[in-house]
């Protein structure tokens, strides 16, 4: 099975080889997921007109408990954890890519 979908993978991406279509599609997934996170920071930014930091300090005092800003507060700091992880991984895969 894994070398069928290797097999398609090259199809797919038009790669030479089966580990070119996967380090090629997995930059580019890895790519998208940074491009998302950093996109949804800034529409947060932008709202709030502020860091995630200085929101984490204010919620409680400037922001009340609303359900509005406890579910901004957690997709905030979901997109700046995820984003961090996605950056390091950016990284580490630059390591295994066969092609850049």
């Amino acid at each position: 099975m894994t070398l069928k979908i290797l097999e398609f993978a090259q199809e797919i991406t038009m790669k030479d080889t089966p580990e070119e279509a996967v380090s090629s599609t997995l930059k580019a997934f890895i790519e998208q997921r940074i491009k998302k996170y950093k996109s949804d920071i800034k529409k947060f930014e932008r709202k709030y007109g502020m860091n995630f930091k200085v929101f984490h300090e204010e919620l409680g005092r400037e922001y009340d408990l609303s359900w509005e800003h406890e579910k901004d507060y957690l997709d905030w700091e979901e997109a700046t954890t995820n984003l961090k992880y996605f950056e390091k991984s950016f990284k580490r895969l630059g390591s295994y890519l066969v092609v850049q």
